[in-house]
């Protein structure tokens, strides 16, 4: 593959006051190392509906 990459996102959705430590624990580590993914890149291509899109140009529209 070359420019534009295409990604496709995902979520994790948790609730603002979780109080289980287990599960504050699990966000955690799944959520420590996660920055921007570079998805606001020149090179990034998400669908038009992604939620995720930064607004502005994205790429060709496949």
């Amino acid at each position: 593959m070359i420019d534009p990459t295409p990604y496709w996102t995902w979520a994790l959705v948790t609730r603002r006051g979780e109080t289980r430590k287990a599960v504050r624990a699990t966000v955690e580590a799944l959520t420590r190392d996660v920055g921007t993914l570079g998805l606001d890149a020149g090179t990034a291509w998400l669908p038009a509906a992604d939620p995720f899109r930064v607004p502005g140009p994205a790429g060709p529209a496949h």
